[in-house]
């Protein structure tokens, strides 16, 4: 989304841009599968908060389709497979977001930054807790985990939260954004299938290696994940300043794993759109957005984030689809029809992204963002969302640092 986004703008604005993408197709982790017979988001595939968000007005532009979740149509079960009452869990939400609150002024007063967990720890009477309260902690903790990309434990106490939210619904793309990245592609010269090997960067010019040839430009805009720089993937010629290298160890690279199934049929509660479950096998998948509604297919979406994901990648597809199976038939009745078709992710295996998308890992701030964002001598430029310090972690986050460079590049070529 950063190099389509940049790559976009400079060509509306006179430049000759082009895009070396390692993959065959466009998007990076942006992916759309269609063996459900369906359009099917592998990696983003959501629009949070849908008020003033460039990804609002790019999928109006592009006919892309969304629809909002539904937070009243949204169910929590208990380890009898019963729906917890919505009393309890707004109760609880209360006590657990003032709880969250408490942690990050605690974290603040320490002489260092601590994790999201060990500040939880310090303030939470898990001894006063009900059963049913600790299965809503442990539950929560799940849902940070997919939504942050990484456990409390690795989380930064003093800086969660500081990410902006934009206004408006959490959306979810029932077209994927297939429309919005053919849309952009399309004003775009795309190499594909071209993997850069090494980026050797002087006074006059930025030589570019592939595996193929070398090639050069004037200036180059680098939208690699945090994870393919953790990696050292891309061998850049001198190396990078000690500040960059210190931001891109700094920063956390999350994951985020989706395993989709079709049903020949519904066994759940039609009309919801999100099914949660507090006493799945822990090694298993357990928070689900429900396509029945959204999309009138019988499809549980199921989301595992952090350390969980980490070590579903290590089960083979079927041993997590019998475990899901296990789960869902004693949840509801042992007479479920088996999956007609399913979708696992494993975006840490992948050697183009190691990973989903950033996180403000303990000990990192906004600060090592901005260093991310810095460019090398009006030769080298850096966006992706891993440089957003305001929105990480998002594509409208990837997008508007795309068009920063762009506007950057535009600035210091008058």
């Amino acid at each position: 989304m950063a190099g389509l986004a940049a790559c976009t703008r400079l060509t509306e604005l006179g430049f000759d841009a082009r895009i070396l993408e390692a993959r065959n197709r466009a998007g990076g982790r942006i992916e759309t599968d269609y063996s459900l017979g369906i359009p099917f988001g592998k990696g983003a595939g959501w629009i949070h908060g849908d008020e003033n968000n460039p990804m609002t007005a790019l999928a109006k532009q592009f006919n892309a389709k969304m629809v909002p979740i539904d937070s009243d149509q949204i169910t929590v079960f208990d380890k009898k497979g019963l729906p917890v009452p919505p009393s309890e869990i707004e109760k609880f939400e209360v006590e657990f977001n003032a709880c969250l609150d408490n942690a990050k002024k605690l974290a603040c007063h320490e002489t260092s930054d601590i994790s999201l967990s060990a500040a939880l720890d310090r303030l939470t009477p898990f001894e006063q807790m009900s059963a049913l309260e600790q299965s809503l902690f442990d539950r929560k903790l799940k849902s940070i985990a997919s939504y942050e990309g990484a456990d409390a434990a690795s989380l930064s106490a003093r800086t969660y939260g500081d990410a902006k939210m934009w206004p408006g619904e959490n959306c979810f793309l029932t077209t994927t954004y297939q429309p919005i990245i053919e849309g952009l592609a399309k004003k775009c010269r795309i190499d594909l299938n071209t993997t850069v090997k090494a980026i050797n960067y002087h006074e006059n010019q930025v030589e570019i290696v592939t595996q193929d040839t070398s090639m050069f430009a004037d200036l180059v805009i680098i939208t690699l994940p945090i994870g393919v720089l953790q990696k050292n993937s891309v061998q850049f010629n001198p190396p990078l300043p000690k500040n960059k290298l210190k931001a891109i160890q700094s920063v956390g690279m999350g994951l985020l794993n989706i395993t989709a199934i079709k049903f020949p049929k519904l066994f759940w509660p039609e009309k919801q759109h999100a099914l949660l479950f507090t006493e799945f096998d822990p090694s298993s998948t357990s928070i689900f957005i429900n396509l029945a509604p959204l999309m009138s297919q019988p499809v549980l979406v199921g989301y595992t984030g952090g350390e969980s994901a980490f070590q579903l990648e290590k089960q083979p597809d079927e041993e997590i689809i019998k475990k899901i199976m296990v789960n869902f038939r004693n949840h509801f009745t042992t007479d479920l029809p088996d999956p007609e078709s399913f979708i696992i992710t494993r975006w840490s295996e992948d050697p183009f992204s190691y990973g989903s998308y950033s996180y403000f890992k303990t000990g990192s701030t906004s600060a090592d963002y901005d260093a991310l964002a810095e460019p090398i001598g009006n030769k080298l430029f850096f966006a992706g969302e891993a440089t957003c310090s305001t929105c990480p972690s998002t594509t409208h986050g990837a997008y508007l640092s795309g068009i920063r460079e762009a506007e950057r590049i535009r600035k210091i070529s008058i």
